[in-house]
């Protein structure tokens, strides 16, 4: 009985006792290989999941969470004045957890026209083109610039500035260089994520066929 306990000391040793171990359970996968297969299938799972989390959350996105007041930074869209520039400027610090924001932007026609007029050529010709610009202040997601005229709230759905007036303001989007890096980082955990799958199935085709020659 003691002999029977101890370790075997050689490899002709090890291969019998692995021969006998694998005739006990029936031909089948041990518990140990078993518990090696399933183990390798944890891996590959959690992988996916991690692959899966990190292509859906880009250190742009990630920046966009934490700093979201800059966000307002940018180049617009204006449906009511199509043409026309509208462009938003952040100062990056806060003073008191308010932001400073500049505007600039062009429009036609006298400044006081109630009239809906774009920045097309033939109307820069006819009514002239001019330059506009107020200082505005963020605080909690709304801009007011505090004229009564120009108060807004960030709008997410589709990024942008929606005034009291019912109007929207479009952000028109820019790559950044936290856009490369967040696709570049997609790529990259994409194709780690492969090469762990792959690995798992090369483990478990080697685990068979080291079953099948204990046989």
């Amino acid at each position: 009985p003691v002999a029977a306990l101890q370790r075997p000391t050689s490899f002709g040793q090890a291969s019998s006792r692995s021969a006998v171990v694998a005739k006990l359970h029936g031909g089948q996968p041990t518990p140990r290989s078993r518990s090696r297969s399933s183990m390798a299938s944890a891996a590959a799972a959690t992988a996916a999941a991690t692959a899966a989390s990190l292509l859906l959350i880009s250190p742009g996105a990630a920046m966009a969470e934490t700093s979201w007041p800059l966000s307002f930074t940018g180049d617009y869209t204006d449906p009511l004045h199509p043409g026309c520039e509208r462009h938003i400027e952040v100062e990056p610090v806060a003073k008191d957890g308010v932001f400073i924001a500049h505007y600039t932007g062009t429009a036609v026609g006298p400044k006081d026209d109630t009239v809906l007029r774009g920045c097309s050529p033939e109307e820069i010709e006819k009514y002239t083109l001019r330059q506009g610009s107020f200082d505005a202040t963020i605080r909690k997601g709304v801009i007011s610039a505090g004229d009564g005229i120009h108060e807004g709230k960030w709008d997410g759905n589709s990024p942008g500035i929606r005034w009291e007036d019912g109007n929207k303001w479009t952000k028109i989007k820019v790559r950044s260089p936290q856009d490369e890096a967040g696709e570049q980082l997609g790529k990259f955990v994409f194709l780690a994520y492969i090469g762990v799958s792959f690995a798992a199935g090369i483990k478990g085709v080697a685990d068979r066929l080291a079953s099948g020659a204990n046989q």
